[in-house]
């Protein structure tokens, strides 16, 4: 029969979580020698914590212990106020703070397709976004009053936006029609031809109305 030392009592079992059970006590081996400890009782884990860092160096001088411990306070503060998922993958929370989401609001007459799958996203839950995006379409027909409900708290004037574009396309259609030159006028950029249309007509009449001179035939 073969016998065995083991020197290290939790060797091997080291935790994967932060939030494993006995996660202190086989974390730091070398301080508690695998062995289990009792969590006093009416303390706080912050508390608890500090006491525990204090004993082992009063100097405070054992930083993985210390970081371990805040990130442990930390995130358990994030979790209490947060919602577990249920696949176990994260956790959710609600925003403490109002936050401006930018988004490219594509024109619905032009870029039907993107404006469907911009509006899902923005207003519709969802988790897999390859699912959602190859039945984009049935999910806007089916939620589109929904969808429409909550587009309208974020997006205003539209009816303005359309006005405004009308009259942008307006004006550029005016440009265009003020720079454009029938083909069958010239036009000249030479400095040296420039003169007044009326004074170029009268000189051509005098020019025209001028007697010729009658040759003598002898």
């Amino acid at each position: 029969m073969t016998q065995g030392v083991i020197f290290a009592p939790g060797e091997g079992h080291t935790p994967v979580s932060l939030f494993d059970k006995y996660t202190e006590t086989l974390s730091f081996i070398k301080i508690y020698g695998g062995k289990l400890i009792q969590k006093p009782k009416n303390l706080t884990y912050q508390n608890w914590i500090k006491s525990e860092i204090m004993r082992s160096d009063r100097r405070c001088a054992n930083i993985i212990k210390l970081l371990f411990s805040a990130l442990k306070l930390r995130v358990s503060k994030l979790t209490a106020k947060s919602l577990k998922l249920v696949d176990n993958s994260g956790f959710v929370h609600k925003r403490s703070k109002s936050k401006i989401i930018r988004f490219m609001n594509f024109n619905k007459e032009i870029d039907h397709e993107e404006f469907v799958k911009e509006n899902v996203m923005l207003f519709l839950p969802w988790r897999d976004e390859m699912k959602m995006m190859t039945s984009a379409n049935e999910l806007f027909v089916n939620n589109k009053k929904l969808i429409y409900e909550k587009r309208s708290e974020f997006v205003y004037d539209e009816d303005f936006e359309t006005i405004l574009n009308e009259a942008k396309t307006q004006m550029q259609e005016t440009t265009n029609e003020e720079g454009y030159t029938p083909n069958n006028l010239e036009v000249f950029n030479d400095s040296s031809h420039e003169g007044d249309i009326a004074i170029d007509l009268t000189n051509q009449k005098i020019i025209n109305e001028t007697p010729k001179k009658e040759k003598d035939l002898c």
